[in-house]
């Protein structure tokens, strides 16, 4: 991590992959799946109400969890660019971000047995 190559390569490519692109595709897919439960359940309205209510939990768990990493992502890129270096002062974000990617796993498995 300490030389600028990665930090531009690696983090850019990490930011785009797996931040970025997942979250668009996760928001987009999540809003047509929305829009076709709406137009297919109109006469079942507990239906489609708890259908919803289970995407978007699976969404918000998934985004929520996410979050830090891709945060941490933006930080470290911002840092090479004014400084060329890279050090997280706060080592628990990490931690912490891999704590949530860990609940996030766990959460899949929850949200889908209920």
């Amino acid at each position: 991590r300490e030389s600028p190559d990665y930090s531009f390569y690696v983090l850019g490519s990490s930011f785009i992959f797996l931040g970025l692109l997942p979250f668009s595709v996760l928001i987009i897919l999540n809003l047509i799946i929305a829009r076709k439960v709406r137009n297919n359940f109109i006469s079942h309205e507990i239906s489609e109400s708890l259908m919803s209510l289970f995407l978007y939990s699976i969404v918000m768990a998934q985004l929520l969890s996410h979050v830090p990493r891709t945060a941490l992502n933006i930080h470290e890129i911002y840092m090479a660019f004014i400084s060329y270096s890279i050090s997280i002062s706060y080592s628990w974000l990490v931690d912490l971000s891999h704590l949530l990617l860990a609940i996030s796993s766990s959460l899949n498995v929850v949200i889908y047995s209920a």
